[in-house]
């Protein structure tokens, strides 16, 4: 289950007064099957999403993370925990706004 939300702050703003637009960002949690919190996963910016500063990021208490400073685009983005299991997700950032991207991870099945 992923669930998106571009509408944050900012988002769709396209008057910025002249002024430079606030740096985008993906925010977002990592959970598991059961809805629980996943602390400690590792989330990565992967594929063809623009370029960025950050590799990857670990959740945080409640299975949070958080990227910053993004150029707008459509991010793929891959949580793993730390017992193997993992998911994916994609989201739009519009510029100077927050997108949200909750990813569930799943185990893997061969």
């Amino acid at each position: 289950m992923i669930a998106v939300d571009s509408s944050g702050p900012g988002a769709g703003d396209a008057d910025t007064g002249g002024a430079r637009a606030a740096p985008s960002a993906i925010t977002g949690r990592v959970l598991g099957p059961d809805g629980r919190p996943v602390i400690g996963a590792m989330v990565m910016v992967t594929g063809d999403s623009p370029r960025h500063q950050d590799i990857g990021q670990v959740t945080g208490p409640g299975g949070t993370y958080r990227y910053g400073s993004l150029k707008p685009g459509r991010y793929t983005l891959l949580a793993r925990a730390e017992d193997g299991r993992s998911g994916t997700g994609q989201v739009s950032v519009k510029p100077g706004s927050q997108a949200v991207l909750d990813i569930t991870v799943q185990e893997d099945r061969q």
